[in-house]
């Protein structure tokens, strides 16, 4: 009885930390976007500049979404 229950709390202990290091990577991911961002408005002062790098971020992600789903459930 007393395994099952070590095993239970072993799961959530893992789905924890699990959850707490995406937490932190998306947090970093995010922090990098921003500066990045930040830095092109105060050097180029262009608006044209910051879609550009806007749509430069976007458009990968937009076509190959779809194909890396099928992929990663295909061959998952």
């Amino acid at each position: 009885m007393k395994s099952e229950l070590s095993g239970s709390n072993s799961w959530y202990k893992n789905a924890a930390m699990f959850l707490a290091s995406q937490t932190v990577s998306l947090f970093g991911s995010s922090l990098v976007q921003y500066a990045i961002m930040w830095y092109i408005t105060i050097e180029t002062q262009s608006g044209v500049m910051m879609t550009i790098s806007i749509i430069c971020g976007f458009v990968p992600m937009f076509f190959l979404s779809p194909i890396a789903g099928v992929w990663a459930d295909r061959y998952n």
